[in-house]
Protein backbone atom coordinates (compact mmCIF):
# COMPACT_ATOMS: atom_id res chain seq x y z
CA UNK A 1 0.00 0.00 0.00
CA UNK A 2 1.74 3.52 -0.62
CA UNK A 3 0.80 5.53 1.79
CA UNK A 4 2.13 9.30 1.59
CA UNK A 5 2.72 12.04 5.02
CA UNK A 6 3.21 15.03 3.12
CA UNK A 7 2.66 18.95 3.78
CA UNK A 8 -0.75 20.41 2.65
CA UNK A 9 -0.61 24.33 1.13
CA UNK A 10 -1.14 25.27 4.78
CA UNK A 11 1.69 23.88 5.52
CA UNK A 12 0.10 21.41 7.86
CA UNK A 13 1.02 17.55 7.56
CA UNK A 14 -1.70 15.23 5.92
CA UNK A 15 -2.07 11.65 5.58
CA UNK A 16 -3.43 9.94 2.47
CA UNK A 17 -3.70 6.70 1.66
CA UNK A 18 -5.64 3.75 -0.73
CA UNK A 19 -8.25 2.12 0.52
CA UNK A 20 -8.44 -1.98 0.51
CA UNK A 21 -10.71 -3.20 -2.33
CA UNK A 22 -12.30 -5.64 0.31
CA UNK A 23 -13.09 -2.31 2.42
CA UNK A 24 -14.15 0.27 -0.33
CA UNK A 25 -17.73 -0.97 0.15
CA UNK A 26 -17.58 0.02 3.86
CA UNK A 27 -16.25 3.03 3.25
CA UNK A 28 -17.72 4.58 0.65
CA UNK A 29 -14.60 5.66 -1.03
CA UNK A 30 -11.19 4.40 -2.68
CA UNK A 31 -9.01 7.07 -0.78
CA UNK A 32 -8.50 8.29 2.24
CA UNK A 33 -7.40 11.55 3.06
CA UNK A 34 -6.95 13.26 6.15
CA UNK A 35 -4.98 16.99 7.20
CA UNK A 36 -3.20 15.72 11.33
CA UNK A 37 -3.70 19.96 11.83
CA UNK A 38 0.24 19.88 13.37
CA UNK A 39 3.11 21.59 11.77
CA UNK A 40 4.92 19.57 13.80
CA UNK A 41 6.54 15.99 12.29
CA UNK A 42 6.62 14.35 15.89
CA UNK A 43 2.75 14.80 16.38
CA UNK A 44 2.06 14.11 13.03
CA UNK A 45 3.70 10.24 13.43
CA UNK A 46 2.19 10.00 16.37
CA UNK A 47 -1.44 11.41 14.70
CA UNK A 48 -0.33 8.91 11.73
CA UNK A 49 -0.09 5.64 14.43
CA UNK A 50 -3.93 6.63 15.49
CA UNK A 51 -5.38 6.35 12.01
CA UNK A 52 -3.43 3.86 10.41
CA UNK A 53 -2.68 1.04 12.89
CA UNK A 54 -7.03 0.80 13.74
CA UNK A 55 -7.37 0.64 9.97
CA UNK A 56 -4.91 -1.82 9.47
CA UNK A 57 -6.22 -3.88 11.95
CA UNK A 58 -10.05 -3.78 10.62
CA UNK A 59 -8.05 -4.91 7.16
CA UNK A 60 -6.91 -7.64 8.74
CA UNK A 61 -10.31 -8.81 10.59
CA UNK A 62 -12.19 -8.34 7.16
CA UNK A 63 -12.33 -11.54 5.98
CA UNK A 64 -13.11 -13.49 9.41
CA UNK A 65 -15.78 -11.33 10.77
CA UNK A 66 -19.51 -10.75 9.48
CA UNK A 67 -20.13 -7.85 7.12
CA UNK A 68 -22.03 -6.21 9.83
CA UNK A 69 -19.48 -6.03 11.99
CA UNK A 70 -17.02 -5.33 9.55
CA UNK A 71 -19.22 -1.93 9.22
CA UNK A 72 -19.64 -1.81 12.89
CA UNK A 73 -15.95 -1.01 12.97
CA UNK A 74 -15.56 0.91 9.76
CA UNK A 75 -17.97 3.18 11.61
CA UNK A 76 -16.23 3.38 15.01
CA UNK A 77 -13.08 4.19 13.04
CA UNK A 78 -14.41 6.99 10.87
CA UNK A 79 -15.98 8.27 14.27
CA UNK A 80 -13.14 7.91 16.25
CA UNK A 81 -10.19 8.47 14.40
CA UNK A 82 -10.58 10.05 11.33
CA UNK A 83 -12.32 12.92 13.17
CA UNK A 84 -9.66 13.49 15.98
CA UNK A 85 -8.49 16.49 17.36
CA UNK A 86 -5.27 18.25 18.95
CA UNK A 87 -7.19 17.69 22.34
CA UNK A 88 -7.25 13.77 22.02
CA UNK A 89 -3.85 13.04 20.56
CA UNK A 90 -2.52 12.43 23.53
CA UNK A 91 -4.30 9.92 24.25
CA UNK A 92 -2.78 7.39 22.47
CA UNK A 93 -1.98 3.71 23.99
CA UNK A 94 1.75 3.69 23.37
CA UNK A 95 1.87 0.26 24.53
CA UNK A 96 -0.13 -0.42 21.59
CA UNK A 97 0.97 1.98 18.90
CA UNK A 98 4.71 1.85 18.18
CA UNK A 99 5.80 5.60 16.99
CA UNK A 100 7.27 5.49 13.88
CA UNK A 101 10.44 7.53 15.33
CA UNK A 102 11.32 4.25 17.17
CA UNK A 103 11.05 2.17 14.20
CA UNK A 104 13.73 0.35 12.40
CA UNK A 105 13.75 -0.16 8.41
CA UNK A 106 13.64 -3.73 6.90
CA UNK A 107 17.27 -3.57 6.18
CA UNK A 108 18.15 -3.37 10.29
CA UNK A 109 15.24 -5.74 10.67
CA UNK A 110 17.20 -8.39 8.31
CA UNK A 111 20.63 -7.60 10.08
CA UNK A 112 19.07 -8.75 13.60
CA UNK A 113 17.39 -11.59 11.74
CA UNK A 114 20.71 -12.30 10.53
CA UNK A 115 22.38 -12.82 13.69
CA UNK A 116 18.95 -14.94 14.96
CA UNK A 117 19.23 -17.30 12.11
CA UNK A 118 23.06 -17.98 12.58
CA UNK A 119 22.59 -18.84 15.87
CA UNK A 120 19.38 -21.69 14.86
CA UNK A 121 22.13 -24.07 13.99
CA UNK A 122 21.15 -24.22 10.02
CA UNK A 123 24.22 -25.43 7.68
CA UNK A 124 25.72 -22.29 6.47
CA UNK A 125 24.23 -23.27 2.87
CA UNK A 126 21.27 -23.40 4.15
CA UNK A 127 21.99 -19.98 6.24
CA UNK A 128 23.20 -18.44 2.96
CA UNK A 129 20.19 -19.78 0.87
CA UNK A 130 17.31 -18.26 3.10
CA UNK A 131 19.12 -15.24 3.94
CA UNK A 132 19.85 -14.33 0.11
CA UNK A 133 16.24 -14.72 -0.45
CA UNK A 134 14.97 -12.87 1.96
CA UNK A 135 17.39 -9.72 0.78
CA UNK A 136 17.76 -9.94 -2.42
CA UNK A 137 14.20 -11.59 -4.07
CA UNK A 138 11.44 -10.87 -1.48
CA UNK A 139 12.50 -8.05 1.04
CA UNK A 140 13.52 -6.01 -2.37
CA UNK A 141 10.16 -6.25 -3.63
CA UNK A 142 8.84 -3.94 -0.74
CA UNK A 143 12.31 -1.61 -0.04
CA UNK A 144 14.85 -2.18 2.43
CA UNK A 145 14.90 1.61 3.55
CA UNK A 146 10.94 1.27 4.63
CA UNK A 147 9.29 1.00 7.75
CA UNK A 148 8.33 -2.27 9.11
CA UNK A 149 5.15 -0.40 10.02
CA UNK A 150 4.20 0.35 6.06
CA UNK A 151 4.58 -3.54 5.44
CA UNK A 152 0.05 -4.53 5.61
CA UNK A 153 -1.28 -7.48 4.85
CA UNK A 154 -2.17 -6.18 1.52
CA UNK A 155 1.59 -5.66 0.21
CA UNK A 156 1.75 -8.55 1.53
CA UNK A 157 -1.09 -10.01 -0.62
CA UNK A 158 0.86 -8.17 -3.75
CA UNK A 159 4.10 -9.79 -3.14
CA UNK A 160 2.06 -12.74 -3.65
CA UNK A 161 0.73 -11.76 -6.75
CA UNK A 162 3.87 -10.87 -8.02
CA UNK A 163 5.26 -14.60 -7.09
CA UNK A 164 2.77 -15.65 -9.41
CA UNK A 165 4.06 -14.12 -12.85
CA UNK A 166 7.80 -13.94 -11.60
CA UNK A 167 10.20 -15.56 -14.29
CA UNK A 168 12.31 -18.52 -13.63
CA UNK A 169 15.41 -16.50 -14.06
CA UNK A 170 18.12 -19.57 -14.93
CA UNK A 171 16.17 -19.37 -18.40
CA UNK A 172 18.40 -17.78 -20.74
CA UNK A 173 16.37 -15.25 -21.32
CA UNK A 174 15.89 -13.42 -18.31
CA UNK A 175 19.72 -14.06 -17.12
CA UNK A 176 20.99 -10.86 -17.82
CA UNK A 177 17.44 -8.55 -16.72
CA UNK A 178 18.09 -6.39 -13.30
CA UNK A 179 15.10 -7.35 -10.34
CA UNK A 180 13.50 -3.69 -11.79
CA UNK A 181 13.56 -4.94 -15.43
CA UNK A 182 11.88 -8.42 -14.44
CA UNK A 183 9.47 -6.67 -11.82
CA UNK A 184 7.51 -4.63 -15.04
CA UNK A 185 7.16 -7.69 -17.21
CA UNK A 186 4.38 -8.11 -18.94
CA UNK A 187 2.68 -11.27 -19.80
CA UNK A 188 4.84 -13.73 -18.46
CA UNK A 189 4.44 -17.31 -20.49
CA UNK A 190 3.65 -19.69 -18.09
CA UNK A 191 5.76 -22.16 -18.76
CA UNK A 192 8.32 -19.65 -17.83
CA UNK A 193 6.75 -18.49 -14.36
CA UNK A 194 8.58 -20.40 -11.10
CA UNK A 195 6.52 -23.50 -10.09
CA UNK A 196 4.31 -23.25 -6.93
CA UNK A 197 6.40 -24.74 -4.82
CA UNK A 198 9.02 -22.19 -5.02
CA UNK A 199 6.71 -19.41 -4.70
CA UNK A 200 5.67 -21.50 -1.16
CA UNK A 201 9.05 -21.48 -0.07
CA UNK A 202 9.62 -17.30 -0.84
CA UNK A 203 6.39 -17.20 1.24
CA UNK A 204 7.46 -19.79 4.40
CA UNK A 205 10.52 -17.55 4.48
CA UNK A 206 8.95 -14.38 4.41
CA UNK A 207 6.24 -15.47 7.10
CA UNK A 208 9.70 -16.76 9.02
CA UNK A 209 10.86 -13.45 9.13
CA UNK A 210 7.86 -11.46 10.47
CA UNK A 211 7.34 -14.19 13.05
CA UNK A 212 11.17 -13.24 14.00
CA UNK A 213 10.43 -9.75 13.77
CA UNK A 214 7.22 -10.31 16.57
CA UNK A 215 9.36 -12.10 18.74
CA UNK A 216 12.18 -9.26 18.55
CA UNK A 217 9.29 -6.79 19.59
CA UNK A 218 10.30 -5.16 16.48
CA UNK A 219 6.78 -4.53 15.02
CA UNK A 220 3.12 -4.63 17.20
CA UNK A 221 1.49 -7.00 14.05
CA UNK A 222 2.12 -9.78 12.11
CA UNK A 223 1.18 -8.80 8.27
CA UNK A 224 1.50 -12.28 7.25
CA UNK A 225 -0.84 -14.06 10.10
CA UNK A 226 -3.62 -14.08 7.85
CA UNK A 227 -2.15 -15.23 4.36
CA UNK A 228 -3.11 -17.19 2.27
CA UNK A 229 -0.35 -20.14 0.77
CA UNK A 230 -0.69 -20.53 -3.02
CA UNK A 231 -0.99 -24.70 -1.84
CA UNK A 232 -4.92 -24.13 -0.85
CA UNK A 233 -5.76 -23.82 -4.82
CA UNK A 234 -3.53 -26.50 -6.13
CA UNK A 235 -3.73 -30.46 -6.33
CA UNK A 236 -2.27 -32.12 -3.23
CA UNK A 237 0.79 -34.37 -4.20
CA UNK A 238 -0.21 -37.97 -4.70
CA UNK A 239 2.37 -41.16 -4.77
CA UNK A 240 2.84 -43.42 -7.06
CA UNK A 241 0.34 -46.00 -6.81
CA UNK A 242 1.08 -50.33 -6.55
CA UNK A 243 0.44 -50.49 -10.41
CA UNK A 244 2.53 -47.56 -11.38
CA UNK A 245 5.28 -48.65 -8.65
CA UNK A 246 5.47 -52.13 -10.64
CA UNK A 247 5.47 -50.52 -13.98
CA UNK A 248 8.34 -48.57 -12.51
CA UNK A 249 10.75 -50.76 -11.47
CA UNK A 250 9.95 -52.96 -14.73
CA UNK A 251 11.27 -49.88 -16.80
CA UNK A 252 14.27 -49.41 -14.29
CA UNK A 253 15.56 -52.74 -14.86
CA UNK A 254 15.90 -52.12 -18.94
CA UNK A 255 17.64 -49.28 -18.28
CA UNK A 256 21.59 -49.19 -18.59
CA UNK A 257 24.01 -47.98 -15.24
CA UNK A 258 21.01 -45.04 -14.51
CA UNK A 259 19.41 -47.66 -13.17
CA UNK A 260 21.25 -47.49 -10.21
CA UNK A 261 20.85 -44.44 -9.29
CA UNK A 262 17.17 -44.49 -9.23
CA UNK A 263 17.62 -47.96 -7.24
CA UNK A 264 19.75 -45.94 -4.41
CA UNK A 265 17.61 -43.32 -4.38
CA UNK A 266 14.83 -45.77 -3.81
CA UNK A 267 16.35 -48.13 -1.48
CA UNK A 268 18.19 -45.48 0.75
CA UNK A 269 15.27 -42.46 0.80
CA UNK A 270 18.33 -39.96 -0.04
CA UNK A 271 17.60 -36.73 -1.46
CA UNK A 272 18.85 -36.29 -5.08
CA UNK A 273 21.48 -33.95 -3.97
CA UNK A 274 22.37 -36.18 -1.25
CA UNK A 275 23.68 -39.16 -3.69
CA UNK A 276 26.37 -37.04 -5.13
CA UNK A 277 27.64 -35.87 -1.88
CA UNK A 278 27.85 -39.05 -0.20
CA UNK A 279 30.83 -41.83 0.19
CA UNK A 280 30.94 -45.23 1.33
CA UNK A 281 31.78 -46.28 4.68
CA UNK A 282 32.38 -49.71 6.64
CA UNK A 283 31.84 -50.09 10.36
CA UNK A 284 33.26 -52.27 12.77
CA UNK A 285 30.51 -55.15 13.00
CA UNK A 286 31.17 -55.23 8.86
CA UNK A 287 28.04 -52.37 7.93
CA UNK A 288 28.51 -51.12 4.69
CA UNK A 289 26.59 -47.49 4.50
CA UNK A 290 26.31 -44.35 3.21
CA UNK A 291 28.36 -41.51 4.79
CA UNK A 292 27.15 -38.16 4.75
CA UNK A 293 28.76 -37.53 8.02
CA UNK A 294 31.26 -34.76 6.95
CA UNK A 295 30.73 -31.33 8.38
CA UNK A 296 32.11 -29.62 5.10
CA UNK A 297 29.39 -31.13 3.19
CA UNK A 298 26.25 -28.43 2.60
CA UNK A 299 23.27 -30.37 3.05
CA UNK A 300 19.77 -29.13 3.42
CA UNK A 301 19.75 -29.30 7.61
CA UNK A 302 22.04 -30.36 9.97
CA UNK A 303 20.58 -33.30 10.87
CA UNK A 304 21.11 -34.38 7.37
CA UNK A 305 24.53 -35.28 8.64
CA UNK A 306 23.92 -39.22 9.11
CA UNK A 307 24.74 -42.40 7.82
CA UNK A 308 22.55 -44.68 5.57
CA UNK A 309 22.97 -48.80 5.81
CA UNK A 310 23.03 -50.71 2.36
CA UNK A 311 20.00 -52.45 1.95
CA UNK A 312 20.72 -55.70 0.49
CA UNK A 313 19.37 -55.61 -2.85
CA UNK A 314 21.51 -52.49 -3.23
CA UNK A 315 24.53 -54.91 -2.20
CA UNK A 316 23.41 -57.46 -4.83
CA UNK A 317 23.70 -54.83 -7.32
CA UNK A 318 27.14 -53.71 -5.83
CA UNK A 319 26.54 -50.26 -5.18
CA UNK A 320 29.34 -50.09 -2.87
CA UNK A 321 31.76 -50.75 -5.47
CA UNK A 322 29.89 -48.96 -8.13
CA UNK A 323 29.26 -45.36 -6.79
CA UNK A 324 32.41 -43.98 -7.15
CA UNK A 325 31.99 -44.33 -10.88
CA UNK A 326 28.46 -43.10 -10.75
CA UNK A 327 28.93 -39.93 -9.72
CA UNK A 328 31.53 -39.17 -12.20
CA UNK A 329 29.51 -40.78 -14.80
CA UNK A 330 25.71 -38.86 -14.07
CA UNK A 331 25.08 -35.81 -12.58
CA UNK A 332 21.84 -34.63 -10.79
CA UNK A 333 20.54 -32.49 -13.37
CA UNK A 334 20.87 -34.72 -16.11
CA UNK A 335 19.08 -37.79 -14.06
CA UNK A 336 16.26 -35.42 -12.60
CA UNK A 337 15.37 -34.38 -15.75
CA UNK A 338 15.46 -38.00 -17.52
CA UNK A 339 13.31 -39.06 -14.88
CA UNK A 340 10.72 -36.58 -15.96
CA UNK A 341 10.78 -36.38 -19.67
CA UNK A 342 11.38 -40.17 -19.99
CA UNK A 343 10.25 -42.27 -17.62
CA UNK A 344 7.62 -40.28 -15.37
CA UNK A 345 5.50 -39.92 -18.97
CA UNK A 346 5.44 -44.13 -18.92
CA UNK A 347 4.14 -44.48 -15.65
CA UNK A 348 1.46 -42.22 -15.43
CA UNK A 349 -0.56 -39.84 -17.51
CA UNK A 350 -1.52 -37.85 -14.48
CA UNK A 351 0.64 -34.30 -15.59
CA UNK A 352 -0.19 -32.75 -12.44
CA UNK A 353 1.82 -35.36 -10.67
CA UNK A 354 4.67 -33.97 -8.84
CA UNK A 355 7.70 -35.91 -7.98
CA UNK A 356 9.26 -35.42 -4.83
CA UNK A 357 13.15 -34.44 -4.01
CA UNK A 358 13.26 -37.58 -1.33
CA UNK A 359 11.49 -40.98 -1.85
CA UNK A 360 8.31 -40.40 0.66
CA UNK A 361 6.38 -39.83 -2.93
CA UNK A 362 7.77 -41.94 -4.67
CA UNK A 363 7.42 -45.59 -2.49
CA UNK A 364 3.76 -44.89 -2.19
CA UNK A 365 3.51 -44.96 1.39
CA UNK A 366 5.45 -47.95 1.95
CA UNK A 367 9.15 -46.05 3.99
CA UNK A 368 6.61 -44.08 5.97
CA UNK A 369 4.59 -47.45 7.60
CA UNK A 370 8.21 -48.75 7.78
CA UNK A 371 9.26 -45.84 10.02
CA UNK A 372 6.36 -45.91 11.78
CA UNK A 373 6.75 -49.60 12.49
CA UNK A 374 10.32 -49.44 13.79
CA UNK A 375 9.44 -46.02 16.10
CA UNK A 376 7.12 -48.19 17.73
CA UNK A 377 9.38 -50.71 18.66
CA UNK A 378 12.41 -48.74 20.18
CA UNK A 379 13.67 -52.08 22.03
CA UNK A 380 14.31 -53.63 18.89
CA UNK A 381 18.24 -54.31 18.07
CA UNK A 382 20.18 -53.19 15.28
CA UNK A 383 20.30 -56.16 13.89
CA UNK A 384 16.05 -57.25 14.56
CA UNK A 385 15.58 -53.53 12.73
CA UNK A 386 17.77 -54.94 10.18
CA UNK A 387 15.85 -58.51 9.81
CA UNK A 388 12.66 -55.84 9.92
CA UNK A 389 13.15 -53.85 7.36
CA UNK A 390 14.43 -56.84 5.36
CA UNK A 391 11.30 -58.93 6.11
CA UNK A 392 8.55 -56.10 5.09
CA UNK A 393 10.38 -55.49 1.96
CA UNK A 394 10.23 -58.52 0.64
CA UNK A 395 6.38 -59.28 1.41
CA UNK A 396 5.03 -55.25 -0.19
CA UNK A 397 7.15 -56.89 -3.59
CA UNK A 398 5.15 -60.17 -3.12
CA UNK A 399 2.34 -58.36 -3.95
Amino acid sequence: MSIDLSINKNNYYSIKFRVHKKLIPYFRKEVISKSLNTKSKRLAKLKFDKIYYPYQQILNTVSIITSDQTQELVNKFIRENLNQTEANIFTIDTTKYKSLENSVTLEQSLTKFKIWYKQQGVTEKQFFLTTNKLENMILRYFGLEIYLETITLETIEEFREFLSTFPNTNMIKYRALTYTQIAKLKNTPQEDIIGLSTQIKYLKILKQFFGFVIKANLLSYNPCVLLNMPNKFVHNREPFNYDELKHLFNILDTLDNRKYIYYILAYSGMRSSELWKCNIGVSEDNIIYFDLRARDLQLKTSSSHRIIPLHNELLKMGIDQKLASLQLEFTQAIMSKYFNTVIKPQVTDNKNLSISNTTNALEGGVFSHMKNMISLHRGLSKSLKLNLVDYYLVCYKKK
